[in-house]
């Protein structure tokens, strides 16, 4: 993917501002740790299923902000048991995801 913009528009690109033309890979990390930068926003690129897309990430968004955080704690001993039961053969589960429909996710032995 290649981002063309002029310094004038205000983005960063590795926390330095940008004007001009670079190739840009698959943002690996969180959306945090993303390349481009729009003041607080982070305009993550990504790669689902070979189809490119760019993630406006913004934390302060009233969408992101509004979210409640579900109650968690850690297991208790008592109903923790270790144990793993492999699937006999491979097999490939859909996924939905929303940037391209949905993402192949190997299971059992075997599976890519």
């Amino acid at each position: 993917m290649v981002l063309t913009a002029a310094e004038a528009d205000g983005l960063t690109v590795d926390g330095q501002p940008f004007g001009g033309e670079v190739r840009l890979a698959a943002d690996l990390g969180p959306a945090s740790a993303g390349r481009v930068a729009y003041r607080e926003r982070r305009l993550v690129v990504l790669v689902r299923e070979g189809a490119w897309g760019v993630r406006d990430f913004d934390p302060e968004s009233p969408a992101r902000r509004g979210v409640r955080r579900s109650a968690r704690h850690p297991p208790h001993p008592r109903w923790a048991v270790p144990g793993r039961t492999p699937y006999d053969t491979g097999r490939t589960v859909r996924v939905p995801n929303p940037t391209c429909g949905s993402a192949g996710s190997g299971l059992g032995r075997g599976a890519s």
